[in-house]
């Protein structure tokens, strides 16, 4: 296949598909690094071990309601994030921007590691319980008057 768009590799995959593809090279770097890094420094390492994602985290997109630009990489990346998080792989305190790797991570190998089995459906369950929260949350209370 000569002549393939770099580009056009990260919008071919879906949100999941992005998520997930991000998932391994922060684990990667992590493990690399002896276990700690600052989100800035993952971010940096992943964009250099991967042509695609250095495409990714540089592209900017236009927002149609607000006209805004943005880059879709920071949404994704911050997923992977709490995902690895939820499942016990890394930990981080909010607003400290110092990521680790909790012993589980440090111990992963990423050789034969399913992005799928160990993190997404995992997080999955995290997910629906937190948009169930939220809807529950939005949802008018009725008061029964007796």
């Amino acid at each position: 296949m000569r002549g393939v768009n770099v580009n056009m590799f990260y919008d071919d995959l879906n949100t999941e598909e992005q998520v997930s593809y991000l998932i391994k090279p922060i684990l990667q770097v992590l493990q690399e690094a002896g276990g700690q890094l600052e989100r800035s420094e993952i971010r940096d390492r992943i964009s250099e071990l991967d042509e695609h994602i250095a495409e990714f985290e540089q592209k900017l997109y236009t927002s149609n309601k607000t006209g805004n630009q943005y880059k879709k990489f920071d949404f994704k990346f911050n997923f992977a994030i709490k995902e690895l998080s939820y499942v016990g792989l890394i930990s981080y305190v909010k607003f400290n921007p110092k990521i680790t790797l909790t012993q589980d991570g440090a111990n992963v190998d990423l050789t034969d590691f399913d992005v799928k089995t160990e993190v997404r459906d995992k997080a999955r369950s995290y997910w629906e319980e937190h948009s169930t929260k939220n809807k529950s949350k939005n949802k008018p209370v009725e008061t029964l008057e007796v």
